[in-house]
C-alpha cells in the first residue's frame, strides 16, 4: 500500500474479518487486509474497524508509531451504515480526517434484499442515499418496501439486469461478488457504479447486502456511450415502432415481476406491484399467466390479452406480445411488447365491465 494520505473502504457487512473493497481509488475485490497493510498498520486498521462496527461511532486516532509511516499521523474511520434504525454497519471509510471521512462516506449508497420469501419475489430495503445517488425521481419514493424494478429502473445495460438479478436468485450464504453498471434515469447524468455485495446468514433469514458508489470518475463520457451503443438500438428500435417494452421474469407463477422498463411506462399503469406486495395481474386472468409461462418455457413466442392492475384503481387491458431472451441459459428472463393501440382502461369499480376508452 503507498503512504498516506490514506484513503481506504473496508467492507464489513458479513460475520467474518473485515475486507478492503476500495484502495486510494482502485477497486478492489473483498481483498484481505494483509494483502495491502502489514503489522501495525494492518492491526490498527483492523482494531479500529471492530471498534466503529461494535459502536457505530466515528474515530480519529492519532499515530505517532510505526503504523504512522504507512497511515499517517492522523487516521480518521467513520461508519457506512445499512438500511434502516439499528442496521449493521455495512463498511468503515478510512482518510485522514473525520472530515474527508465522513464526505466519502456519505457518497456510498447500502441496500439489502431479503431472500427466501416463500412464492414471492426479494423485497429490496434502501433509503435516501441509494435514491439519490441514482437520481431516482419522487413519484417511486412513495413506499419503505422496493421490488426488482425499482432496483433496476437506473441501470442501463440488459446483460448487468440479467447477472445481477441471477447472482440474487442463485445467492447463499458467504458469497461475495463485485461489479460496475451504467446508470442513468430519464435525461439525468450518465453514471458509472460499481457495486459489492455479500449473501449472509441472519437470524430472520437469508440476506443480501450491498453497497453501491459513484466510479464515474474513472472513465470517459465516450467510453461509456461506446458500451450503450447495443443497448441503443434495442431502445431505438422500440422507438421507431411505438412500442412498449419491457423486461421480466416468470420465476414466481403468482408474482410475475417486472425488472426494467426499456421504454417509457404504460400510461395509467401501476409502478408499485413489482415488490410482490401488491398482486399485479387480475386474478381472472392466473389461468391464462400459467399457460402462457408455459408455451414462453417452449420457445414459443406468446399473444395474449390480460388485465393488469391500473394507478389509481381500475384495470387496463392490453394485448402483449412476449417470448423469453434465452430459453436454455436464462429460462424465466423474458420480452414483452405493448402497443398502444392495444391498451385500455376498465371502469375501476368493476374489471368486467365494457372498455370504457382507449388509451391510446
Amino acid at each position: 500500500m503507498s503512504e498516506h494520505p490514506v484513503d481506504l473502504l473496508v467492507e464489513t457487512m458479513g460475520p467474518g474479518r473485515p475486507t478492503i473493497l476500495a484502495e486510494s481509488g482502485r477497486d478492489r475485490e473483498f481483498r484481505r487486509l494483509a494483502q495491502s497493510l502489514r503489522g501495525e498498520a494492518e492491526r490498527l486498521v483492523e482494531d479500529t474497524t471492530a471498534q466503529v462496527k461494535r459502536t457505530g461511532e466515528p474515530v480519529q486516532v492519532f499515530d505517532t508509531g510505526i503504523a504512522a509511516a504507512v497511515l499517517g499521523p492522523t487516521l480518521a474511520a467513520t461508519p457506512v451504515r445499512g438500511v434502516g434504525s439499528g442496521a449493521p454497519m455495512f463498511a468503515v471509510q478510512f482518510s485522514p480526517t473525520l472530515a474527508e471521512a465522513e464526505q466519502r462516506a456519505s457518497t456510498i449508497a447500502a441496500y439489502e434484499w431479503e431472500l427466501g420469501l416463500e412464492e414471492l419475489p426479494p423485497r429490496l430495503l434502501l433509503d435516501d442515499r441509494w435514491l439519490d445517488l441514482t437520481n431516482t425521481g419522487k413519484e417511486f419514493r412513495d413506499r419503505a418496501i422496493f421490488g426488482p424494478q425499482d432496483f433496476f429502473r437506473p441501470i442501463i445495460r440488459i446483460r448487468d439486469i440479467v447477472e445481477l438479478w441471477e447472482d440474487l436468485r442463485r445467492a447463499t450464504p458467504d458469497t461475495a461478488k463485485i461489479g460496475t453498471v451504467l446508470t442513468r434515469i430519464d435525461e439525468g447524468p450518465l453514471k458509472r457504479m460499481h457495486w459489492a455485495q455479500r449473501c449472509v446468514s441472519t437470524d430472520a433469514g437469508p440476506r443480501m447486502r450491498g453497497l453501491l458508489r459513484d466510479v464515474t470518475d474513472t472513465v470517459t463520457t465516450a467510453e461509456m456511450r461506446l458500451e450503450l451503443l447495443e443497448n441503443r438500438v434495442g431502445t431505438e428500435s422500440l422507438r421507431l415502432q411505438d412500442a412498449f417494452g419491457v423486461i421480466g421474469d416468470i420465476s414466481y407463477p403468482y408474482a410475475p415481476l417486472i425488472l426494467k422498463w426499456l421504454t417509457p411506462l404504460v400510461p395509467d399503469i401501476g409502478h408499485g406491484v413489482s415488490t410482490g406486495q401488491t398482486v399485479a395481474i387480475h386474478p381472472d386472468d392466473f389461468a391464462n399467466v400459467l399457460q402462457w409461462i408455459n408455451e414462453a418455457k417452449q420457445g414459443r413466442t406468446v399473444i395474449g390479452q390480460g388485465r393488469v392492475r391500473r394507478g389509481g384503481g381500475g384495470w387496463l387491458k392490453m394485448t402483449f406480445h412476449a417470448s423469453l431472451l434465452d430459453p436454455e441459459f436464462f429460462p424465466t428472463i423474458g420480452l414483452t411488447l405493448v402497443y398502444p393501440a392495444d391498451v385500455a382502461v376498465l371502469d375501476p369499480v368493476s374489471a368486467s365491465d365494457s372498455v370504457s376508452r382507449d388509451a391510446g
